[in-house]
């Protein structure tokens, strides 16, 4: 037990066999419930029980010997910790042998396995006890509501996942329904059993995989997988306190409150590996404290929990490398020897060298070596050959690289990083506070477990401060810092609880210091010229100045009025009122600080928001039907495709908009959105992109006349344009040189004529003619302008003469209906349904029957271009009425045919609209369909003339410092044929179009495996090193080859190691638990 000499237990759980047989009984219960699928939120809340707590507590009982002792707390957090990489274990094995992988067969495979362990423990009659501490009883379910109630929050808030977590969601969606487990690290050269065990974060999609099959929930819902794992962080924190603090309602109560803090909620709002790694830490660092005592004779060190600590950490590694917690241990052991001369001892000395030996071994002959041929002889090949054994992050590379930031750094740059690592508007300024005031409560001095839990902390933070000191990654500082915000949050915990227990205005000025100092920090940054990403805001110097301005009313409130046995005591003149000033400093803790996190996470919510709110949570699979391919740029979409289409179907980004041939394909989708927020992964290695101006719009060669004279005219520099704002299409004119040419027919020999037009014009102080039939000198022409003044006018010319009809001026931007009508006698302009002009024609004007129709400009030789948009044209060989033109002014009225003899709107022949999803931020999501003449659609061919004998991805040296993505094709043709290559990865795609020959053939394609762009080096061939979608079109636009290639291609044998290494650690740390709990009734 972790220091148990002090408990009153307020509940004693003898276990039996019925007990066991009854848990045994709700497992199958909460099992039955989650197969009926009520809801996703349902099986989500039932999964923290039914799947990572439930089996975790039979693996643990299995293990405990006769008799254990241990607390609820203990076995809770053991229970989680031990069950989820068991379960990853069982998904990973069943995934490798069935695939798709069904949920119901790991119910099944699940309840055999606790059957076979409640027989076991049923007969083996074992004495185990749990323990539940009043403390306990307050602190376990207060969290479980926590829980409840944050899963019910976040469950209906939008989330589109980052790169990160979209890579995350689709790798364990992969498993699950393919039974492959795909490549994550750009590092090719490195070893690839190292890679999949330390380096690949493998654990973490095996979690995933567990969570979305246990739970069969939607992967829009993956993302609430952390708060299971921010659930135990807060049942973790008190293990890090001592016995007296950790069995302390109060204490418990201030870890609750501070525990669900703004970062941990926040960062549990992602499927990312940072809150299960800060869990796993917060309970590796407790019993690596828990490992050093203080005898009256001597310092000692507990083995059994010092080796319990690093396997925890070995977890964490697997999960997601981050040395901060482990680097701390080496340090804190090395001084704790030195300082209480323990290397005395023999076998202390043992232990010390091994955890300081494999350190030095590593920088001595592996990490600085390479650093010097990179940095220093900068030979990339010989530092790649010892980067293949490089698994953790390098810290010679970190000093070597950076060494001279340090020069340029100002005291702003040193006060910025302090500020940043600890974080008083992530974590709260009342936590930041009491946690560094810590160091003067007197039990420091007198309470060991205290001295070794500040100490720690403050290694690990200046640890931390060292390595950003060198880092550009300041940005991530919380991120990366949550596995050491329990330790800071434990301190704060035990603090608040000293001081209230006290009541000694000195205790309660104490963390008023550091506070005001943080403020003051605040205020210095806050217009630091830096990072903005990087500096404090104005926000955040609000949320502080509210806690400041909350603990100063305490103070006062505790300075001004008098009490007595923490009794206080109003006088007023008709009655005097008594407070339990106990209860009122809880409360206005617990108001200020909850409130002032639910500030601090909406305004952390803002960030992501936008983008969330537009894409996350969208169900696409009904849009998709029908589709095996898809063509998207807002990246985080790829996690959510339905499950047929990544089984069955390809997902790929975009590539260059030059290399977008999509002829090849007719059951082929493009969801493509103009939110930079929901796209810039992509943006990053795509040059030219297609958004909504550019992908919605076709070069118009041939405009088809769509009345009965059938008049097809011929343009020129003319764009067919979609637009969102009335979803539909137009004709784009640039007022340059662009025009539509229909030639003169017997149709358009007009005795009366009405033109009807929708345009949108620029109003630009030019004359713009829109249609004209002839010039404006010619006997019998007409025209529809808009002169210098911007007015729109109807002209027609007789002997000489121009009659014109004037309508209103016109403006940019705005669509406008015009319809002119010609009757022999009057000229009528209407503008939006109203007669602005009717002109009397005085003589007898035959309209002409020679020059050809132009939209767009007058005579062909060109001029008075017009610039903008049309959206039809309607030329009548009939004068329309009034009442007429009010009517298709209103869309009330059908087009009468039978007058019409010219009517043209755009019409896109490749690619046409499936749905337009307009979101809540104004952005657009457009999903379209590429369509080929005579409806072909793609499909595998029943009589290839390609075979696809092998496709392999390498990587080759050329040159002292450039490396060659290479991609080698060998197929065999029966013909000679063009084959369209395409290979997508999530950060972007590449289109590739090649002949090949008659008989065999070698394609080989290369890409740079970085490239050098504004932003800094980028991996460019190196993304298809890690996964990518390729898929081979024949000619005939039919399937020749699809599949998902990887250089990472984990065989059977290496899941194998894995699989046994990974089990090998599960049945270590359950054995020494019951180690230790067996001793400690000894």
């Amino acid at each position: 037990m972790l220091r148990g000499e002090d408990i009153n237990y307020y509940i004693i759980l003898h276990l039996n066999g019925k007990i066991i047989l009854s848990l045994f009984f709700i497992e199958l219960l909460l099992l039955l419930l989650m197969n009926l699928h009520l809801a996703d939120l349902i099986n989500i809340i039932l999964s923290p029980f039914s799947v990572f707590l439930i089996p975790g507590v039979f693996l643990i009982i299995a293990f405990l010997r006769s008799p254990s002792k241990i607390s609820i707390t203990e076995l809770t957090v053991f229970s989680l910790s031990t069950s989820v990489p068991t379960l990853s274990l069982i998904v990973i094995l069943s995934a490798y042998l069935i695939h798709p992988l069904s949920h119901i067969f790991l119910y099944f495979v699940l309840i055999l396995i606790l059957s076979s362990i409640t027989i076991v423990l049923i007969l083996a009659n074992k004495e185990l006890t749990i323990t539940f501490s009043k403390a306990e009883v307050f602190h376990i379910p207060i969290s479980i509501v926590c829980f409840l109630f944050l899963v019910g929050i976040f469950f209906n808030l939008p989330h589109y996942p980052p790169p990160d977590e979209t890579v995350y969601l689709l790798n364990a969606r992969y498993l699950l329904l393919k039974g492959e487990l795909l490549g994550l690290s750009y590092s090719y050269w490195r070893d690839k059993i190292v890679t999949l065990i330390l380096d690949g974060r493998y654990l973490w999609i095996l979690i995933i995989s567990t969570f979305l099959s246990f739970t069969n929930i939607s992967p829009i819902h993956a993302n609430l997988i952390g708060f299971i794992f921010l659930f135990g962080i807060t049942l973790a924190i008190p293990l890090l306190m001592p016995p007296l603090y950790r069995n302390n309602v109060l204490s418990r109560f201030f870890s609750i409150v501070f525990g669900f803090a703004s970062p941990f909620i926040m960062n549990a709002s992602f499927a990312m590996p940072d809150i299960p790694v800060a869990f796993y830490s917060s309970v590796s660092i407790a019993f690596f404290i828990n490992a050093f005592r203080d005898s009256r004779s001597s310092k000692t060190i507990k083995l059994d929990s010092l080796a319990l600590a690093l396997m925890f950490q070995s977890i964490i590694i697997m999960i997601k490398i981050n040395i901060l917690v482990l680097a701390s241990f080496v340090i804190f052991l090395l001084f704790f020897v030195v300082k209480y001369r323990l290397y005395k001892i023999r076998k202390y000395a043992i232990i010390t060298a091994l955890f300081i030996v494999p350190p030095l071994i590593y920088e001595l002959l592996i990490d600085i070596p390479r650093n010097i041929f990179l940095y220093i002889i900068k030979n990339e090949h010989l530092a790649i050959l010892l980067s293949k054994y490089i698994t953790l992050i390098s810290p010679a590379e970190l000093i070597i690289a950076n060494l001279s930031k340090l020069l340029n750094y100002t005291y702003l740059d040193y006060f910025l990083r302090i500020y940043k690592i600890l974080s008083p508007e992530a974590l709260s300024l009342i936590v930041v506070s009491t946690a560094i005031s810590s160091v003067f409560i007197e039990e420091r001095k007198n309470n060991f477990h205290i001295r070794l839990l500040f100490s720690f902390t403050w290694i690990a933070i200046l640890l931390a401060f060292v390595y950003f000191l060198f880092s550009s990654g300041i940005g991530d500082i919380i991120r990366n810092f949550l596995l050491i915000y329990p330790c800071i949050i434990s301190l704060a915990s035990v603090s608040c609880s000293r001081i209230i227990r006290k009541m000694s205005l000195k205790y309660m000025l104490i963390p008023f210091l550091p506070m005001v100092a943080f403020l003051f920090l605040n205020v210095l940054l806050i217009n630091y010229d830096s990072s903005p990403v990087w500096n404090p805001s104005l926000d955040s110097l609000k949320i502080s100045l509210l806690q400041l301005i909350a603990y100063a009313l305490i103070i006062l409130v505790r300075a001004l009025l008098p009490f007595k046995k923490y009794i206080l005591i109003v006088k007023f003149s008709f009655r005097t009122i008594k407070f339990n000033f106990l209860k009122l400093i809880f409360l206005i803790l617990l108001v200020s600080t909850v409130l002032i996190n639910v500030y601090s996470m909406s305004i952390d919510y803002q960030i992501i928001a936008k983008t969330s709110k537009d894409y996350g949570q969208m169900n696409i699979g009904g849009k998709l039907n029908n589709t095996n391919i898809v063509f998207t740029n807002a990246y985080g979409l790829f996690a959510f495709m339905p499950d047929v289409l990544l089984s069955d179907g390809f997902i790929f980004s975009f590539p260059q908009i030059d290399e977008l041939n999509i002829t090849y394909a007719g059951n082929l989708k493009l969801l493509i959105s103009d939110s930079k927020d929901a796209t810039w992964l992509n943006e990053m290695y795509v040059g030219a992109y297609p958004r909504s101006q550019g992908m919605f719009q076709e070069t118009v060669e041939t405009v088809h006349d769509l009345s009965y004279a059938k008049n097809n005219g011929s343009a020129k520099s003319v764009l067919i344009v979609y637009k969102p704002e009335i979803n539909d299409y137009v004709f784009r004119f640039n007022g340059e040189n662009s025009y539509i040419a229909f030639p003169s027919l017997s149709s358009q020999n007009f005795t009366e004529l009405t033109l009807e037009a929708l345009i949108n014009p620029v109003v630009d102080g030019k004359v713009h003619d829109i249609i004209t039939k002839g010039n404006d000198k010619g006997n019998g022409n007409f025209i529809l302008r808009i002169d210098n003044a911007g007015r729109i006018s109807f002209l027609t010319i007789h002997n000489n003469k121009l009659y014109q009809a004037v309508g209103p001026k016109l403006a940019s931007n705005f669509y406008y209906h015009i319809v002119t009508v010609f009757d022999g006698f009057y000229l009528k302009i209407y503008v939006n349904g109203t007669l602005f002009e009717s002109r009397m024609i005085e003589e007898n004007v035959t309209l002409s029957n020679v020059n050809p129709i132009l939209v767009g400009c007058q005579n062909l030789s060109g001029y008075y271009y017009y610039k903008g948009d049309l959206l039809y044209l309607r030329i009548y060989n009939k004068a329309l009425d009034e009442r007429t033109v009010i009517a298709l002014f209103k869309n009330q009225s059908s087009t009468p045919f039978q007058d019409l003899v010219l009517w043209i709107k755009p019409k896109v022949y490749r690619l046409s609209l499936v749905n337009h999803i307009r979101t809540l931020s104004g952005n657009n999501l457009y999903i379209c369909k590429y369509n080929l003449e005579g409806n072909e659609t793609m499909g595998s061919p029943q009589n290839k003339k390609v075979y696809i004998n092998s496709i392999q991805i390498n990587v080759t040296s050329v040159g002292k410092n450039m490396d060659i993505v290479q991609i080698t094709l060998n197929c065999t043709s029966l013909v000679q044929d063009k084959i369209t290559i395409l290979i997508g990865a999530l950060e972007f795609s590449k289109i590739f179009i090649t002949t090949i020959n008659r008989g065999e053939n070698i394609v080989t394609i290369t890409l740079p495996s970085f490239i050098q762009t504004d932003t800094g080096r980028l991996p460019y061939g190196t993304v298809f090193t890690r996964w990518a979608n390729v898929l081979i079109i024949d000619s005939g636009k039919k399937i020749v080859y699809s599949n998902t290639i990887s250089l990472w291609n984990f065989s059977l044998y290496d899941m194998a190691f894995y699989f046994a290494g990974l089990v090998m650690i599960v049945i270590v740390i359950c054995a020494l638990v019951a180690r230790i709990f067996k001793i400690s009734q000894c």
